[in-house]
Parts: C-alpha cells; structure tokens; sequence
C-alpha cells in the first residue's frame, strides 16, 4: 500500500494521502474543500452535479417497454388508449419524453402527439 500511495504523490489527489474528516450534516451549507488540498482543485462539482440533474432528470419524462409489453413511466404517469399511450407529466416542469419502445405506438405528450415507428429510441 505505501508503494501505491507514494505512486500517487505529486499526482491527482487521492483519499489515501488526507484524513478522513467523519461529521453529519442537515440542511446547512456545506463548506468548500479546497483549504483540504495542496493543489488546485474544482469545488464547483457538487454545483454541476445539481445542474446535471435539473437537466437531464427534473425536466424529462421517459416511458420504457418493459421485456413483457408493459409501458412502465417515469417522472410522468402513462394512460393507454385505444389509438395510443397518453403520458402526463408528473409537474410542470417536464417538458420533454423520452421513449424507448419496442412496437410501433402513437404516443401524445403535452399537447403533442407523435407516430413512433418499431424499435424507437428517442425523444420529442
């Protein structure tokens, strides 16, 4: 283990090389970690990481054709009709869907309705 840790010095920082600071937190600001480094580091990554997920989970509903035919939804609620599905979204907030269907379907998601061919990955 020493081998690997004296490796690693002058390189990334690695969590071998500092003490592990074990606190809890609640619903309070978490300070930045860089003072805990000896080199420039991005404090910014729990911000992207938020960010990443407003955009690509918050505002997204997505249905999946399940191995057995069954639509399963989510962040939505699905509605089958006779001439297709119905996806309502779970809020406001989501505006886009994204499919991953394996039979042909007519699908309507706010407002808009869409022919999906067989095999469709996609989104609208």
């Amino acid at each position: 283990m020493n081998d690997i840790i004296n490796q690693l010095k002058g390189l990334l920082p690695h969590p071998y090389l500092y003490e592990t600071k074990r606190f809890i937190i609640g619903e309070q600001y978490v300070n930045m970690i860089s003072d805990w480094q000896t080199i420039n580091t991005q404090d910014n990554d729990v911000h992207e990481l938020f960010k990443c997920i407003g955009e690509t989970v918050l505002t997204n509903a997505f249905i999946v054709e399940q191995a057995d035919g069954t639509i399963s939804g989510y962040n939505c609620r699905i509605k089958q009709l006779s001439d297709g599905i119905q996806v309502i979204p779970n809020e406001k907030q989501i505006t886009n869907l994204h499919c991953n269907l394996k039979k042909a379907n007519e699908v309507s998601f706010s407002g808009k309705t869409k022919k999906i061919q067989n095999d469709y990955l996609g989104w609208f």
